[in-house]
């Protein structure tokens, strides 16, 4: 990507969005250390499922504890936090189901 930089914004993420998806909430920042670290915060306070994208991130962890840094433009970097109704034990396989 380079010199190519796509500014992020809310609307164009959730123009991109399915419209049956379910209520999500969009945000944006320009730069943070870590957008989960930044969710979790609070966690507690959130109304909806929300996605937060960062445009530089510069505290990410990625599995195993490894580094997870971007700049605008080279990467996607973002976080979901959603409030499950269930045991956390069943939700076990998620990241893998994700991914597949």
């Amino acid at each position: 990507m380079g010199n190519m930089t796509i500014m992020l914004t809310p609307e164009r993420i959730a123009s991109l969005c399915c419209k049956t998806d379910p209520q999500v909430a969009i945000e944006v920042v320009a730069e943070t250390g870590s957008t989960n670290a930044d969710l979790l915060a609070r966690v507690d306070r959130l109304a909806v499922p929300t996605l937060l994208a960062a445009e530089r991130q510069t505290a990410g962890r990625g599995r195993a504890g490894r580094t997870w840094i971007s700049a605008p433009g080279e990467s996607l970097t973002f976080s979901l936090a959603w409030k499950f109704k269930r045991p956390v034990q069943d939700l076990v396989g998620l990241p893998l189901r994700w991914a597949s």
